[in-house]
């Protein structure tokens, strides 16, 4: 204190500080706050978005195999049936089956193409395979499966249900280049 009883400078410049720097603090308090809460946005946002992408993938990877899996088993489906007439009325639902396998993978894809969290586009085309000019896999696969239909002998049917395995893993490989494509963005 001053003589006199009075403030002095010395005490009104330790306040003019205190107070700068409980301001100073205050504002620091502030921008860190309003830093961090547009870092935790920025995070829940990602993790939303991979949370997304995890079960997309998880629905065309199921999709696929099953896909896949119905391919890889038709020639040995095949042989369980002894007569031409036994085997041909299986071939309708074989056919019937592997078609809606198919429908179900290009759905799953179609839901990709329609997701903001899945790197990527053309997700839906990929069902169709690799493009061989004036076809794709999947109608190479489904032309050999007709002549296999209409084949008259057990042999060249088998040999033409066997052909349809190439086309899938043509398939499987393009989704599978796709999905690490998209799970990149996702990479720690």
């Amino acid at each position: 204190m001053a003589a006199g009883g009075g403030i002095g400078a010395a005490q009104i410049l330790g306040w003019i500080v205190t107070g700068a720097a409980f301001g100073g603090n205050l504002l620091w308090n502030w921008l860190n706050r309003r830093h961090t809460n547009r870092v935790a946005e920025t995070i829940r946002l990602e993790q939303y978005a991979k949370e997304v992408w995890e079960r997309h993938r998880i629905r065309i990877e199921s999709r696929l195999e099953e896909f896949v899996s119905c391919v890889q088993e038709l020639p040995g489906q095949m042989l369980t049936y002894p007569g031409f007439a036994e085997r041909a009325a299986s071939m309708d639902i074989w056919g019937y089956n592997l078609t809606l396998l198919h429908d179900s993978l290009a759905r799953a894809l179609a839901q990709a193409d329609h997701s903001a969290y899945c790197e990527g586009s053309s997700w839906q085309a990929a069902a169709a395979g690799r493009d061989h000019g004036t076809e794709h896999s999947w109608d190479l696969a489904m032309t050999a499966f007709e002549q296999a239909r209409e084949a008259v002998d057990e042999e060249s049917q088998l040999t033409l249900i066997k052909s349809l395995a190439p086309y899938a893993l043509e398939i499987e490989l393009l989704i599978h280049h796709k999905i690490q494509e998209a799970d990149y963005r996702y990479q720690p």
